[in-house]
Formats: structure tokens, C-alpha cells, sequence
């Protein structure tokens, strides 16, 4: 059966009773206003803008001038939760070569950040959003130098089948350990940097989401699920204890591959 476009609410809420579809429906968007509180903390509404690249930091990993750009018209559209950009915890992690990177040299130019996001949300509707930080190693999509330089944690028979991978690729676990100091570093320098929270990133097959899978790795990152979740959950633990229970530490992970492993 055919099904047109509804052209208003009413049409809309008819369509669905003809279609037999039962679709919860709320004439207004109030709900989507209403405070709530996530993690001890208050948001002064339920929108929330997702973690989106815009590829465009300086070479040494600090906001460009189309970053702050992009935030500015961001936090005046108001959301309460202002999920910022995947920030790389080291050089040899950067999706490309304009990602951004939290580091030492660069925390001032992220507490600027930080605060022009949330000056701005506050002069253009009244009150500050929360302000994620979002905390990334690419792995297997690294290009810190804009040609790929991929950092896997074990070969994948589906991703490889066209391009083989050398062994040089695969992380050892001394490089792992790294990764989860980092980590740990970057979310305590996202907190000194204002944020209200850092995001561990664990999806989308970066390093982190591609360790759940390392069934065939050997070591203690790999095979058992004790093993696969070690380095995402100790990250996770030193992040809470040393940042303490005023800051968020959160993640976004994958729910489903779509292929074995």
C-alpha cells in the first residue's frame, strides 16, 4: 500500500490509524524542554548535539579558526548537552591530521573553548549546556599524517579481505598500556579544561570498540571477555577515581558489528 506524506498532525495521526500502526505521538515538542538530571549534574533541556568531526583543527591539535566557528553557531542553538568533536589522547591516534588532541601545550586553547561555548549558550538562551569531551585512539582508521598508518588490535578476515595488513600493524600490549594511560590523562585534562565530562570512545571499530572483538588475540587484551574489556574498563575506573564524582565519565559503544567479531 502506497502511503503519502502527511502534511500536518492531524493528517498524520489519521495515516497511522488507517495503516493499523499504533505510534506514540505528543502534539508539542514541551517534553523535549524539560530539565533532567544526568549524573549528578543538571541539563536544562533533553536535546543533545552528537560528537561530529569537522576535521578542521590546527596540525598540532588545537581548535582552528572553523572549529571555533562551528561551536560558536552550535551552543547557540541551545541543546543541553554539547557533545564535543572525538579528541585524540595521542599522535599516533589521530583519525587525520587536523584532529584534535588534548594535551599539555594544548589545554589552554581547549579551556577557551570551553568557556566561549558556554558564555555564548548563556548569552543567547539563558543558560549553559554540558559540555562533553570526547576521548579517542582511531586504531585501524588512524592517519595522523593524512596517509593511513593503522593501529589494529588483531587482523580482521572481513575488513582485510582486499587489503591485507602487515604484523607491524597489531599493537603490542606495552602500546596498549600506553593507550589506557592516556586515556586516563585526557579525561583528567578534560576536567581541568572545564568540560563536564569525557566520553572514553568505544564504538564505530576504533581501537577500544575492536579490543571487545579481539577473541583471537593472545595476551591479556585478548580471548576472554575479562581480557577484551581490560583496558576500556580500567580506563574507565582511573578516569571515575581520579576525577572524582563531580565529572561525567561516560562512553558511547557499539551495540552490534554486523559480521562475526
Amino acid at each position: 500500500m502506497a502511503i503519502g506524506v502527511p502534511k500536518n498532525q492531524e493528517e498524520f495521526i489519521r495515516m497511522c490509524g488507517e495503516a493499523g500502526v499504533h505510534f506514540p505521538f505528543a502534539p508539542t515538542n514541551e517534553a523535549l524542554t524539560r530539565p533532567i538530571m544526568v549524573g549528578g549534574k543538571k541539563v536544562p533541556n533533553r536535546l543533545a548535539y552528537q560528537p561530529m568531526e569537522g576535521c578542521d583543527g590546527t596540525p598540532d591539535g588545537k581548535p582552528g579558526e572553523l572549529t571555533i566557528r562551528r561551536y560558536d553557531r552550535l551552543s547557540e542553538g541551545g541543546a543541553g548537552i554539547l557533545w564535543a568533536e572525538a579528541t585524540a589522547v595521542l599522535p599516533e591516534g589521530r583519525a587525520n591530521p587536523r584532529q584534535l588532541w588534548i594535551r599539555p601545550d594544548n589545554c589552554d586553547s581547549l579551556s577557551r573553548l570551553v568557556e566561549r561555548i558556554k558564555e555564548n549558550c548563556l548569552r543567547h538562551n539563558g543558560y549553559e549546556p554540558l559540555v562533553i569531551a570526547q576521548l579517542t585512539h582511531s586504531g585501524r582508521y588512524s592517519k595522523p599524517t593524512g596517509t593511513p598508518a593503522p593501529r589494529i588490535a588483531y587482523h580482521n578476515r572481513v575488513l582485510e579481505a582486499a587489503n591485507p595488513l602487515d604484523d607491524t600493524c597489531i599493537v603490542s600490549d606495552d602500546e596498549l598500556d600506553r593507550v589506557q594511560e592516556a586515556l586516563v590523562a585526557g579525561a583528567v585534562r578534560a576536567k581541568a579544561c572545564g568540560f563536564d565530562g569525557a566520553d572514553i570512545k568505544c564504538c564505530h571499530r576504533y581501537l577500544l570498540s575492536e579490543l571487545l572483538s579481539a577473541y583471537e588475540r593472545p595476551g591479556k587484551y585478548g580471548g576472554s571477555l575479562e581480557n577484551r574489556t581490560r583496558l576500556f574498563r580500567t580506563a574507565v575506573a582511573a578516569s571515575i577515581k581520579l576525577c572524582g564524582s563531580d565529572f561525567l565519565i561516560t562512553s558511547r559503544m557499539n551495540l552490534y558489528d554486523g559480521y562475526p567479531y
